[in-house]
């Protein structure tokens, strides 16, 4: 079996052990489940922390739906730009009773992601090469958000003392980075496609500057820093030694919850620029910039 027959495989056993958690949770009694629409971007456009950002609460019973659909979501619309869409924060809360059979179905369905994964980093391909590989050959014509289908589908199964749950903005950088061998090719064919004279002078000094360093010295490119959600989970005292009474994580997938005792859920708002509460980490201090018109970094 060839390497694209080998990742479509995995992609279906990915799938099938998603259909099998979604039809699972659909046939429990849930708790509670709140879903959060957040509209998609499209492929030029562009969202970062001045734009603002319509949220749309989703109840149940068409939550646990909306919810277990998402884990499924890996492809979105050719025209929708996968850096700034495919976000779908979310919860669903199972009775404690689940947690056994809860357990299983997601270790499989990481296992199952992990052999995909591997299979695509394997693949001895990196940036243009790899990105061929998964969509011009392995699933022409469609859009496969690969980072979606690595995504480990967030949980608390065996967690009686939360709280409180919310959801929040953090704002997060969004970069690349390849050999300089490489990103001074593509830098050179966008020379040589642009009608701009300006744009080509700048392509041209790009060049110039990143031919000082050796080609296998890795590049970053950065662009506009991107608002993605987090979910704060809040547990009641006293909590164990080796538990955190304040937790975050990643918002992108809803979050399973096993639990009985009550929960209060602080539901996602939308962002309003310069309004609200929103995390900033910053640009960490390891990246040196070497042409700004580009953003291109080295890491020291």
């Amino acid at each position: 079996m060839d390497t694209v027959q080998a990742i479509k495989l995995a992609f279906y056993e990915v799938n099938e052990a998603v259909k099998a958690l979604r039809e699972y949770v659909l046939e429990q009694p849930v708790v509670a489940s709140h879903f959060f629409e957040i509209p998609p971007v499209a492929r030029e456009g562009i969202r970062n922390v001045t734009t603002a950002i319509n949220v749309t609460p989703v109840a149940m019973p068409i939550a646990v739906s909306a919810c277990t659909r998402a884990y499924g979501r890996f492809f979105m619309a050719n025209d929708l730009s996968t850096s700034y869409s495919g976000l779908y924060p979310g919860v669903v809360q199972l009775p404690a009773a689940c947690r056994d059979d809860l357990a299983a179905l997601l270790l499989q369905v990481e296992h199952k992601k992990h052999q995909f994964k591997a299979l695509i980093t394997g693949a001895r391909k990196q940036g243009q090469a790899r990105w061929e590989l998964v969509h011009e050959q392995a699933f022409a014509g469609e859009l496969l958000m690969t980072l979606h289908v690595y995504r480990q589908i967030p949980a608390l199964l065996n967690d009686s003392i939360i709280q409180s749950v919310g959801w929040t903005w953090k704002r997060q950088p969004v970069r690349e980075k390849m050999p300089r061998g490489e990103m001074t090719t593509r830098i050179a064919i966008q020379k040589e496609t642009t009608d701009d004279p300006l744009l080509e002078q700048v392509f041209a000094d790009a060049i110039t500057v990143l031919n000082r360093f050796a080609e296998d010295r890795m590049v970053y490119k950065f662009y506009p820093d991107v608002l993605v959600p987090m979910v704060n989970v809040k547990r009641q005292a006293p909590v164990p030694a080796n538990v955190p009474a304040k937790q975050m994580k990643a918002g992108h997938l809803p979050l399973l919850i096993c639990s009985d005792a009550p929960i209060r859920y602080n539901l996602m708002r939308s962002y309003v620029p310069n309004g609200g509460r929103v995390r900033n980490d910053g640009r960490a201090a390891k990246w040196r910039s070497v042409y700004s018109p580009l953003s291109l970094y080295v890491a020291d």
